[in-house]
């Protein structure tokens, strides 16, 4: 995949379906509430559910500062964290990682960058930098992130 650059919903929303279709194994994105997303179509949950079909190491974490547009209109991706639980997990940002401006989904291949929260301006790469960087600022913040009150089952 050559670099993709953005600067419009649109283009955003198309850099991240073409990066979430390279996941094999790995799935982590760190988005506001995922509202500027098209997280919310069926085609999104079926290429995560194809990603966890092929491999049974599969894992995709969602990073929030929100969850309340993935608690209701996100349903097919809700969906699938009931099903996959073991290997899906949602997490909302701690309030000391609030300052973080750059948005990203980024798989084991590739990496979407919102470059700041306010604008649609970004780009969507393989470059191994890029996404070594994305990926040790997804762990910092994962690291602090705690579980969303709403959705979680007991299993009682």
């Amino acid at each position: 995949m050559d670099t993709i650059a953005f600067d419009s919903q649109e283009g955003l929303q198309a850099a991240q379906h073409t990066v979430l279709l390279t996941a094999h194994k790995t799935l982590d994105w760190f988005d506001t509430d995922l509202s500027d997303t098209l997280a919310h179509e069926p085609t999104y949950a079926e290429a995560i559910q194809a990603m966890f079909a092929t491999s049974g190491l599969a894992r995709a974490r969602l990073l929030l500062i929100s969850d309340t547009y993935f608690w209701r209109h996100c349903t097919h991706l809700s969906g699938l964290l009931r099903k996959y639980g073991h290997a899906f997990e949602v997490r909302l940002l701690d309030e000391s990682d609030r300052g973080a401006t750059e948005r990203f989904l980024l798989t084991d291949s590739a990496t979407a960058r919102r470059f700041h929260a306010d604008a649609y301006r970004g780009e969507a790469s393989e470059e191994g930098r890029t996404r070594a960087l994305c990926r040790q600022r997804f762990e910092s913040m994962w690291s602090r992130a705690h579980l969303p009150h709403e959705g979680r089952q007991l299993g009682i």
